[in-house]
């Protein structure tokens, strides 16, 4: 299972560790520490150097976290297609155990990672940002669209890790919504998602790859060229697997996703050529046909698969292995993992060298600059120090000019975020709403209705999240070029560059500002508003002589009262029904009432976020960077009071020379690295006390006599 990714493992893992060693060296060598090598725990021993200031320490953490990061990446491989194409039982059949529930009616539009981990860990991540962890037997309660109907919880996405999982530990499996399962705000999420994938898998079931599946597959391979087309089929269709792939391959070239190489096949017709193949039967043919035009087509059927993979004979069994090579799953999956483990392994490698040469050429810049430090002269490190308070005046003063920028370039993305939302999204699915359901009364909302006005919120919703997180990634750019030209800026005054230079806005979060418990409880209000005024009418004034006084007043204010603190529609459906339709014939409260209210809703709390959350955060970075420059400055002087002491004090030539000596070993083995890197490319109560039971049924026959009075 291992061995595809052996190599891979190997190379990073020399990477890794050539980049730990380096955080001893220059610990020790270049910075005043006392750094133990063999500290079990390298993060903390860092954490503990008395001798090294926090600018120090910082740019010693960021090594190391280069090379955790390192070791710990993984592939993700996104699992595409439509709904019951069999993604879940492929996927299964990869991880050899159950990990995606397969007998769920349909799908909600939720991402489900799953991956092999160290300790069990489960969560939810909401639409708003927001995480919450849930046990792995809950996952399908979010992704199921019996428990989650049109994804009314709001879900991006379920992860789950855990050490029970045999999945292929480089590798993240990714289940994604189903096409044309239920809405087109599946496929949306599915193709914003794709681009981040190392490689995906679409799955089609017999007939393999309609035009549909194929147009899609058009749009995957913008984000992402590494794609593996798997043909589920029956298992009575699969012995015809090369006509089958033979017909694909010749759809393909209709839709222009490939050109007939010329060079091997001349001025042959492509439909001949497949026609030819699916003709003799010829495998080998086949293969190469697909290798030339770099198409990753397999034929297999997952169910059978499963069977032996999960529910199939011990591990030993013949009978199993041959299932298996009938299946023709094997196949799919060594192709699969080999071209993770070699094609999308260099890659990753190559990214990771890349990072660790610009990693290294400042770590060499920044020892170089301390070589230069110590042969200067007594008076030139005093010169040094007097001009170095005007230069961190100078340098605060450009820092700020840059926050300043970049503070301006955040609020206005962000208002214009907020306009478009207001003036565009919003305003047209209120119009929407309005159009459809605005006349409608609240008390004569039927349950298919309400339920259509949540589908739309929901749908709202998503949307509003995309946009909110494409703003982010525009804040996060920005601080990025803002760290870039502070760090340029402070590489003027050398030592340190860009390496310990940090910030962030991941306080940053969009909460619920929207969703369809918004409406819900717009309408829930409207009702039980209704109701009490209804029930208060009856008790306070001439209503009284109708149904007789006495007891009922008192009935009826307990009513209310209870109507009001508990939920009504999970234990008194029937009695609420009655009363909408009580309501409903002497009362009329438009729908578009409710709307109305979550527009507003949606305006103050885009207003409260940037208000309480963004112009907060925004402040904290500017903190956060001017400390960070403040600080740097501050060791630089403290650096070179040091020297100058030293130099003072009877630090001879020979003692620099030795000391610029050791210095220059030191670059020598970062310049060393550097070309070996360049070889490498909470619960409800379940219970309500009797007595409210049966003052709700008394209600109920009150209600029943008056419904027949009217």
């Amino acid at each position: 299972m291992d061995k595809p990714f052996a190599q891979f493992n190997q190379a990073r893992e020399l990477l890794a560790q050539q980049f730990e060693d380096m955080i001893v060296v220059v610990a020790n060598q270049v910075f005043p520490g006392h750094l133990d090598g063999q500290a079990i725990n390298l993060l903390e021993e860092i954490s503990l150097q008395e001798n090294l200031s926090e600018p120090e320490k910082n740019v010693l953490k960021q090594i190391y976290f280069y090379a955790n990061t390192l070791r710990t990446s993984k592939f993700l491989l996104g699992v595409l297609g439509r709904f019951k194409s069999g993604k879940s039982t492929l996927l299964d059949g990869l991880a050899g155990v159950d990990i995606s529930p397969i007998n769920t009616r349909i799908s909600t539009g939720v991402l489900n990672f799953t991956y092999r981990a160290d300790q069990e860990k489960c969560h939810v991540a909401y639409d708003n940002g927001h995480e919450i962890p849930i046990s792995p037997a809950e996952k399908i309660l979010y992704v199921d669209f019996q428990y989650n109907p049109d994804n009314e919880k709001g879900i991006h996405s379920v992860h789950h890790g855990s050490p029970h999982l045999d999945l292929q530990k480089e590798i993240v499996f990714v289940d994604t919504p189903g096409l044309e399962a239920v809405n087109q705000i599946h496929e949306k999420i599915t193709l914003d998602f794709v681009s981040q994938c190392h490689a995906a898998v679409i799955v089609s079931t017999y007939p393999p790859f309609g035009l549909t599946e194929l147009q899609f597959y058009q749009r995957v391979q913008a984000s992402i060229p590494n794609v593996f087309l798997v043909q589920n089929l029956p298992k009575d269709k699969l012995s015809d697997w090369i006509g089958l792939e033979a017909q694909t391959l010749e759809n393909l070239h209709k839709l222009a996703f490939y050109t007939l190489d010329q060079g091997r096949y001349g001025s042959k017709d492509v439909r001949s050529i497949l026609r030819e193949i699916a003709a003799n039967e010829d495998e080998k043919r086949l293969e190469e046909f697909k290798e030339i035009h770099k198409i990753h087509l397999y034929s297999i059927n997952a169910q059978a698969a499963y069977d032996a993979i999960i529910l199939g004979m011990p591990l030993d069994s013949e009978t199993r292995f041959a299932e298996l090579q009938q299946s023709r799953f094997s196949h799919f999956k060594t192709a699969l993992y080999d071209f993770l483990a070699t094609h999308k392994g260099k890659i990753l490698l190559n990214d990771y060298l890349e990072k660790g040469r610009v990693m290294l050429r400042e770590l060499i810049f920044m020892v170089q600059h301390r070589q230069q430090l110590l042969q200067k002269s007594l008076t030139e490190i005093e010169n040094e120090i007097v001009s170095i308070q005007e230069k961190q005046r100078q340098t605060t003063d450009m820092v700020n000019m840059l926050l300043d920028h970049a503070t301006v370039q955040i609020m206005e993305a962000y208002r214009q975020m907020k306009a478009d939302i207001m003036g565009h999204e919003l305003q047209n699915f209120i119009q929407e709403l309005n159009k459809e359901f605005g006349q409608l009364n609240v008390f004569r909302l039927k349950h298919p209705e309400i339920k259509n006005i949540k589908i739309k919120i929901g749908e709202f919703n998503r949307v509003l999240g995309q946009q909110y997180h494409s703003f982010l990634k525009k804040v996060y750019g920005l601080i990025q070029q803002t760290q870039e030209k502070i760090a340029q800026t402070l590489e003027n005054h050398g030592m340190f560059s860009k390496l310990e230079i940090t910030a962030n806005v991941n306080q940053i979060e969009l909460g619920q500002i929207s969703g369809a418990g918004y409406i819900d409880y717009g309408f829930e209000i409207a009702f039980r508003g209704g109701i009490a005024y209804f029930f208060g009418s009856i008790a306070g004034g001439t209503g009284i002589a109708l149904l007789g006084a006495g007891f009922l007043p008192a009935l009826v204010g307990a009513a209310i009262g209870i109507g009001i603190s508990i939920p009504l529609g999970k234990y008194c459906g029937s009695v609420l029904e009655f009363g909408k339709d009580l309501l409903g014939k002497i009362a009329h409260r438009p729908a578009s009432t409710i709307f109305d209210k979550f527009r507003n809703d949606v305006r103050e709390r885009l207003d409260e976020l940037e208000i309480r959350v963004l112009e907060p955060s925004i402040q904290s970075l500017k903190v956060q960077v001017l400390q960070n420059t403040n600080d740097y400055f501050t060791l630089f002087r403290q650096r070179l009071q040091e020297l100058r002491n030293r130099k003072a004090h009877g630090m001879s030539q020979q003692m620099c020379e030795q000391e610029c000596q050791k210095l220059q070993r030191v670059v020598q083995e970062l310049q060393h690295t550097m070309q070996q890197f360049s070889k490498k490319e909470e619960e409800d109560s379940t219970e309500i006390p009797s007595r409210v039971q049966t003052l709700f049924r008394g209600i109920k026959s009150y209600l029943k006599k008056f419904r027949k009075s009217l």
